[in-house]
């Protein structure tokens, strides 16, 4: 079959090929390695799939009791599946977008206080020649949803431009094997959230001020100087707590960063057991068909070992399943000597890693 170009999945593959069973794999039901993709009907939710091949696994154990029993079924979504175990990192991005956006009303509230407070003559002449109270809080509302807005643009294409960036500076193979990375964009839902975003920050930044503005005894500010009517007793606490309110959120951001890189330098400086530096490693796969036989394997890994211990520059070199980057969980059932045979289902079994020697 072929695929749309934009299709990803599994991450970085490229080509698709037919599973081809021999008779002997394909009749084997001690193997149980593969996945099933399927696509739930219309109406029918995650749990009903669920229950529906449990039923089967359920009674294929009965039917094969030797092979079956003791495999269930379990049913996950495949963005809950490509997203497993990123939930959490992405979780403490939004809350740190969150406190970034709300220091930001705080801050733009606290502006437009002061800058309504400079402005509090002039709104006193406005009351004078006729405009209402609501007629200026209306103004000053929609000042700050054009500011806010035009916050949001600046954002959008900022946030473009730097996602462009990031595709851009990432090695191909990061890009190839993160689920979804080379379709990272804005969509319409991101653009309807911010816009929203905005508009909500905007009216909140504004209305406070706006609100505040409109109890003030507007003939009285025709009396005082600019000086005096700008550090009046009500802005001056308003200010302050939004002052407090900045400091606060902010110290929670500079704290969640601190730990954020104090983390990841101990990834970096973690004790393994063993000496990364100087270290090279490589995969190596092995045509099935012309290495059928054990021992085929083992004398062309045993050449291998050979040859490259002999390059120069090589101090040593070994071979295992999989690298301590990323421990592959082999299964291996077995049985304890002296004890009675067992079925596949009650056998025990233990993760297992194979090595050369000198590993």
């Amino acid at each position: 079959g072929v695929a749309s170009p934009d299709l990803d999945f599994p991450e970085g593959a490229e080509t698709w090929t037919p599973l081809d069973l021999s008779a002997a794999t394909g009749t084997d039901r001690e193997n149980h390695y593969l996945q099933v993709i399927g696509r739930v009907k219309t109406g029918t939710s995650i749990e009903q799939a669920q229950a529906d091949l449990q039923t089967i696994a359920e009674r294929l154990g009965k039917q094969l009791p030797n092979t079956n029993a003791g495999h269930g079924v379990r049913v996950i979504g495949l963005v809950e599946d490509l997203t497993f175990g990123t939930r959490q990192f992405v979780l403490v991005l939004m809350g740190a977008a969150t406190f970034v956006l709300l220091l930001a009303c705080v801050n733009v509230a606290n502006l437009q206080l002061a800058r309504i407070s400079s402005r509090q003559k002039e709104m006193a002449v406005r009351v004078g020649l006729g405009a209402s109270r609501w007629q200026l809080i209306r103004q000053l509302l929609v000042e700050s949803v054009l500011l806010s807005l035009a916050g949001a643009a600046a954002g959008i294409l900022l946030a473009k431009w730097g996602m462009d960036l990031l595709r851009g500076s990432l090695p191909p193979f990061i890009m190839a094997h993160v689920a979804g990375l080379k379709h990272l964009s804005i969509d319409s839902r991101v653009l309807g959230f911010t816009l929203t975003i905005a508009l909500l920050s905007g009216i909140l930044a504004g209305l406070a001020p706006a609100l505040r503005f409109s109890r003030s005894e507007l003939g009285d500010m025709l009396k005082e100087n600019t000086r005096s009517a700008s550090s009046s007793a009500g802005a001056g606490r308003l200010r302050s707590l939004l002052v407090v309110s900045e400091i606060a959120l902010a110290l929670v951001l500079l704290v969640g960063a601190g730990l954020m890189v104090g983390g990841f330098r101990n990834l970096l400086t973690i004790v393994m057991g063993f000496d990364r530096t100087r270290v090279l490693t490589f995969h190596v796969t092995l045509l099935a068909e012309k290495y059928q036989k054990d021992d085929q394997v083992r004398v062309y890994y045993d050449r291998v070992i050979q040859e490259v211990q002999s390059l120069p520059g090589i101090e040593s070199a070994g071979c295992v399943t999989s690298l301590p980057s990323g421990w592959s969980w082999n299964w291996t059932e077995y049985t304890a000597e002296g004890r009675p045979p067992m079925s596949a289902s009650e056998r025990p079994s233990a993760i297992s890693q194979i090595v050369t020697p000198d590993f």
